[in-house]
């Protein structure tokens, strides 16, 4: 299930480490509509199958800050399962019907509209996507030490080694091992999550494998903090 969110700003300027803030405002909305389920969602840690990613009119970025050009964004979502998308989107028209003001740190921010999307359907076994929001490589070491890639040899290895690990209880062995990942056209950028910098890739790359696994990362989206709005990802053919 795939939702876009129209939002409309108080003012033209937001922050570079937007996503937290948009994480907020998911979180609230779901709050909002029902505490109990926003509890299951959120109480515990646990992998999201759903991603998001957002659409400003950029004007000039200085620092920190995000000058844009007109006083409204878009929200893409994406969610696996449709279950999980009609509580989302439901809480999404509660937001909107009640007015409600949402904050990114001095700006603010109201729902104007919301619509589903239609899905495409992944027919062969290889896929061309374009990422709607940047993926995240991250290579856990010991003692907590992290460490982030780009889609590089070595990026496409450890998220390769990262998908086999987090999604082998839902697909078998074979179909995830058997996946090749192919840059096409990516760029190296860096993102501020949580006053924390790190580079991430974006642009266009290609996946050859089992049409089944294609079809969860066009809906729930690749790589790492997927829920917290990396890794969606637009099915180009």
């Amino acid at each position: 299930m795939r939702i876009k969110i129209e939002c409309s700003l108080k003012d033209e300027i937001i922050t570079t480490s937007y996503n937290r803030k948009i994480l907020s405002f998911i979180k609230k909305s779901l709050e909002l509509y029902d505490k109990e389920i926003e509890k299951i969602y959120y109480k515990n840690p646990c992998i999201k199958d759903m991603s998001f990613a957002c659409y400003f009119p950029i004007e000039k970025i200085e620092k920190e800050k995000i000058y844009l050009k007109e006083k409204n964004f878009k929200l893409f979502l994406t969610f696996n399962s449709v279950i999980d998308g009609i509580h989302y989107y439901n809480s999404f028209i509660n937001a909107k019907n009640k007015k409600i003001e949402f904050k990114i740190n001095e700006n603010t921010f109201i729902v104007t509209k919301i619509t589903k999307l239609q899905e495409k359907i992944i027919k062969d076994n290889t896929a061309i996507f374009q990422t709607l929001s940047p993926i995240i490589i991250k290579e856990k070491f010991e003692r907590e030490r992290e460490w982030f890639h780009i889609l590089d040899k070595k990026g496409i290895e450890v998220l390769k080694k990262n998908i086999c690990y987090s999604l082998k209880d839902k697909f078998s062995e074979v179909k995830l091992e058997s996946l090749e990942i192919i840059p096409i056209d990516m760029k190296k950028t860096v993102v501020n999550f949580y006053d924390i910098k790190f580079p991430v890739t974006k642009g266009i790359f290609a996946i050859k494998g089992d049409k089944e696994v294609l079809d969860y990362f066009y809906k729930s989206g690749i790589g790492s903090k997927k829920s917290s709005g990396f890794g969606m990802l637009e099915l180009v053919k």
